[in-house]
């Protein structure tokens, strides 16, 4: 598993994906995903792709929402949650069941199939989801640059917040985080900590409405922190374990008559029992 970047904010987690870096060393001028993989490949690898971009969208609920195609790489990014789990209600198992499970067996095959039998394939996310807790901590204007700084899960603030609200939650100096140091809702206006809320809470802005989704990210729980990481390497040729040989119908078929059949099978190994080969 890897470490997510905190907080699990698509704009920072998954654009550092892109680039290969954390949000603060990202290279001036476009912030688009396509600019900054092609950034990373020109500086590591000395790659050069010229994109077709097939897809870029993260309006889209689910499905395929970034596709660049190159002979070279294909990078693509799939919405299995994230929109699908904002403003529902539903349980995850039937989230699971309607949303990811389909997402999965057809546009995920649909890729693997297209794939070439020598591909390196990359797997990894940028952020997990957890159940929303219910006790409220009130933050005050008095600790941001603007209300808006202030999320369920997290706040990016200019002071700690005083006892007995400090510990109830953690604060991150922004200076070791490896995001920019600058409030998101006022431009070029610094800050100094980012604040999550301890297991069991979240925020409240002092002014606006209340109304937390059922499920959410951007905080501290390990669903969000930690997130998988696998590689896998080129396929092996597949060998089926057997094998038709052939199908011959015994007899002659007449109508409501039970027809029998004699196949025969060929093993591609020897066979143990239950099922297991026998050792070489």
């Amino acid at each position: 598993a890897g470490s997510a970047i905190l907080p699990t904010e698509t704009e920072l987690s998954r654009k550092a994906i892109s680039a290969g870096k954390l949000p603060e060393d990202f290279p001036p001028g476009s912030r688009r995903e396509s600019e900054l993989l092609k950034a990373w490949l020109k500086e590591t690898l000395g790659w050069s792709p010229n994109f077709e971009i097939v897809r870029d969208s993260d309006t889209e609920a689910s499905g395929i929402v970034v596709r660049y195609v190159s002979p070279q790489l294909e990078y693509i990014v799939f919405n299995f949650t994230d929109e699908n789990l904002h403003h529902n209600q539903n349980e995850l198992a039937l989230i699971y069941r309607s949303v990811v499970r389909e997402i999965v067996q057809q546009d995920v095959r649909s890729v693997v199939r297209d794939l070439p039998d020598n591909a390196l394939i990359f797997v990894t996310s940028d952020h997990g989801f957890a159940p929303m807790p219910s006790s409220i901590i009130g933050v005050p204007s008095s600790v941001v640059v603007d209300d808006h700084d202030i999320k369920y899960r997290s706040a990016r603030t200019v002071k700690k917040l005083a006892p007995p609200d400090a510990e109830k939650s953690v604060d991150f100096d922004v200076r070791v985080m490896g995001i920019p140091m600058t409030s998101p809702s006022v431009r070029n206006t610094p800050i100094n900590y980012v604040i999550f809320p301890r297991a069991g809470y979240l925020f409240k802005r002092p002014r606006g409405p209340h109304d937390p989704d059922k499920y959410s990210h951007g905080g501290l729980s390990l669903a969000e922190c930690l997130v998988p990481m696998a590689v896998f390497g080129p396929r092996r040729a597949e060998k089926q374990l057997l094998s038709l040989e052939s199908v011959r119908q015994i007899g002659s078929a007449s109508e409501g008559e039970t027809l029998e059949l004699e196949i025969t099978i060929q093993a591609s190994q020897m066979m143990a029992g239950k099922g297991h080969p026998l050792p070489d």
